[in-house]
This record gives C-alpha cells, sequence and structure tokens, in this order.
C-alpha cells in the first residue's frame, strides 16, 4: 500500500503522512461485486439531475434514463467486461430486485441512451466530484501549507475507424492503415488525495498539441497558493509566467538542453542560485495581447542535485523552483520533486485496474465521454476510500 508523504512548514525533516489509500483493485472488486448500480450512494440522484438541467439537456421518462445510464455506465468502468450487454445484464438485475418492470436484454436502446448523455455533464462531474475530495483533504497533507498537484501525459489507443483516425490520426512512424488512432492526454492530480482534477487532450502529433499546451489549458483548475510539481518538459518561460500570474507555484527540473551557469545571478551557495530569466519572442500560439502581459524577466532558483542516469551511473541535474526564497532547504524542495513519480502510479493505476489501456468507442465524442466516465469512477472510488476509512466524505 502506497502512502504519500510531504512536509511540513516547521521542520525539513519532519513529515506527515497522507491518508492510506485502499488499493484500487480491492474496492473496484467490491463495487463490481454489488448486485445495485454502484455509486448510487454517492453519486445523488439530486446532484445529477442539477448538472443535467444546468448543462441544458431535456430527456424523457424512460428505462435508460440519464441516472440508469449513468450508473450502468459506471459499472462499465469498475468491470473487466465492458461488454454493453453486462452493463444491461446489471440494469436488468436491479430493476428485478427492486420490483420494476424488467426490460430487454437488448443493448440496442442502452448504447442509444449513451451517444445521448451529453458530455458536458460527465466532464463537470468528473471534476467536481475530484475537486470536491481534494478540498476536504487535511491541511496537514500539504507542502509548507500550499496543496499540492502533479502534472505528467500519458496516450490513449482506441478502435481504428475512420472517425477516430480524423479526429486523433495513427503515429507518422506507422504506415497508414496499420496503426490505430492514438490520442496525447495530460492528467492534473491532488498529490494529497490522487483525485484527479482535471484532464485535457489532444491529437498525438501536431502544431498545439504538446504537453505544454495541455497543461496551459488547464491553469483554470489551479488557485493563488497553489504549487504545481511536474517534469522537464514543462518549466518554459511562458509557462512559468502564466503560472506566476495567477500566484501558482511550480517545482520541476531543467531539460537537458537548457544552459545552466551557477556563476550568474544570485549565487545562495554551491551550484545554488537565483536566476534571472528574460522573455524570448513571442510564440505563435500566444496573442499579442497576452505576450505584452509577461513581464520582460522572471526569477527561479536553480540547484543542482545527483540522479541515477538509465545507465545506473550517477549524473546531475538541476532542479527549478519558482520559490525563490533561500530558506527553503534544497532537500525539502528536492523531496518534493520526487513526489512526481506518484502521478505517473496513479495514472497507471488508473489506466490499468480500469481496463483503459485500449479504449472502445468508435467516435472522437464517445472516446472522449469513456474518458470522463472512467474519471469520474475513479474520483468516487477516491472519495469511497476515504468514507471507508472514516476520514471523510463528500
Amino acid at each position: 500500500m502506497r502512502t504519500r508523504q510531504v512536509h511540513s512548514s516547521e521542520s525539513a525533516e519532519k513529515s506527515y503522512l497522507a491518508m492510506p489509500r485502499k488499493d484500487f483493485q480491492a474496492v473496484r472488486n467490491r463495487f463490481a461485486r454489488d448486485t445495485g448500480l454502484p455509486f448510487g450512494r454517492l453519486l445523488s440522484r439530486e446532484y445529477v439531475l442539477s448538472v443535467l438541467e444546468s448543462e441544458g439537456h431535456k430527456y424523457r421518462n424512460r428505462v435508460f434514463c440519464p441516472l440508469v445510464v449513468l450508473w450502468g455506465w459506471l459499472s462499465q468502468c469498475l468491470s473487466q467486461d465492458k461488454s454493453l450487454n453486462e452493463a444491461v445484464s446489471r440494469i436488468l438485475a436491479n430493476r428485478v430486485a427492486t420490483s420494476l418492470p424488467s426490460c430487454s436484454a437488448s443493448s440496442a436502446a442502452y448504447s442509444k441512451a449513451r451517444s445521448r448523455f451529453p458530455e458536458a455533464a460527465m466532464v463537470r462531474m468528473a471534476k467536481e466530484i475530484g475537486g470536491k475530495v481534494h478540498g476536504t483533504a487535511s491541511d496537514a497533507w500539504n507542502w509548507r501549507g500550499r496543496p499540492v498537484f502533479l502534472a505528467d501525459g500519458t496516450g490513449f489507443s482506441m478502435p481504428d475507424t475512420p472517425e477516430n483516425q480524423l479526429a486523433y490520426p495513427q503515429s507518422k512512424t506507422r504506415p497508414a492503415g496499420l496503426g490505430f488512432p492514438i490520442m496525447r492526454a495530460v492528467a492534473l492530480i491532488s498529490l494529497s488525495t490522487g483525485a484527479l482534477v482535471d484532464l485535457a487532450f489532444a491529437k498525438n502529433e501536431g502544431k498545439g498539441t504538446g504537453e505544454g499546451n495541455l497543461l496551459r489549458s488547464m491553469m483554470g483548475t489551479l488557485k493563488s497558493g497553489d504549487v504545481l510539481v511536474a517534469d522537464r518538459y514543462y518549466p518554459s518561460y511562458f509557462t512559468i509566467a502564466l503560472l506566476r500570474q495567477r500566484g501558482v507555484d511550480l517545482v520541476s527540473i531543467s531539460h537537458e538542453r537548457r544552459r545552466v551557469d551557477f556563476s550568474e545571478g544570485d549565487v545562495l551557495g554551491p551550484s545554488d542560485h537565483i536566476a534571472e530569466w528574460r522573455k524570448p519572442k513571442r510564440p505563435n500560439w500566444m496573442d499579442l495581447e497576452t505576450y505584452r502581459e509577461i513581464p520582460a524577466t522572471i526569477k527561479v532558483r536553480e540547484f543542482a542535485i545527483e540522479i541515477e542516469g538509465r545507465d545506473g551511473n550517477k549524473q546531475q541535474a538541476t532542479i527549478i523552483s519558482t520559490m525563490p526564497d533561500p530558506t527553503i532547504p534544497q532537500k525539502e524542495i528536492s523531496d518534493l520533486y520526487w513526489q512526481r513519480w506518484n502521478v505517473e502510479l496513479d495514472i497507471r493505476s488508473i489506466k490499468h485496474s480500469l481496463h483503459m489501456d485500449v479504449l472502445r468507442c468508435k467516435t472522437p465524442e464517445m472516446v472522449r465521454k469513456e474518458i470522463w466516465a472512467h474519471v469520474l469512477a475513479y474520483n468516487l472510488r477516491a472519495n469511497a476510500n476515504c468514507t471507508l476509512n472514516g476520514q471523510y466524505a463528500v
């Protein structure tokens, strides 16, 4: 069982262990064995209906109403058998168990009902539940009193249909017709609770599809005082500047191509200084007004650490922090950076335990809804963990 460790402001040596999170597989199996529909007691009828109403979704009173479709979809997310027939069997069994008239065992009506379920509603519920789980975490799990988020990229494969290929083309390294459509995604995950609070995705290749662009599209999720921890692909001048405009700090590691001269700037110690970065030329993706609002320089702290390379040999890397306070010990900042590995474990857990390595839907819109349904199931599972452990409840 993995725990999350974050440091208190009182001492660099004192640490708190975040809430122990039950094994994802065990919780998934617990809900998958339920005779009823999963999460019915967590995802209330009133909440779902209020979201649907606010999104302007109109529907008729029928067997596969939005509530039944949502709970059936979540049961698919948690089941190893993700077929439509299996979901309909669960819905049918639940109707019989609750003395409701049985429905047809055909999956046709359920499939059409899923296509009618609004994507915006699924996205909103997934994000809101994730935000609530994160927001109820204890302050003791923050870093120096500040919430921490982790960002990392991943990818999804999906059925090879003309619609999916057009929206999310296969890799250009594969011969035409011999590859599956691929989606690039970046996840934003709470360090303290593991909740997935936001997700952005795009084509796997092409202009404007990089992880930096996807991260910038999610900056609205971050609030003043938050700390973002990410890998070497994220600390560009403009990403840092835009984060700082929101009052958000970044802890990352310098890209190997970036030149670092520790003799320049305000020297704090051996291989430790406050560097001043100068604004580059305006990139094509940034409008002129935004570019003018970006400061001409930004100050970042850079210090060297030793890491083990892929060949097993020790090599030097540079930690980047937009918190220039020299009183924060190097170890505290570098320990925070190494918490970034939690996001890779979380993404792997989501994809593997929910069997998301290859998606099943045949159109881009349904693929996106399929992903957000799994995110919603994952965040509800995170809340269920806390509820079962008596920690907190949404």
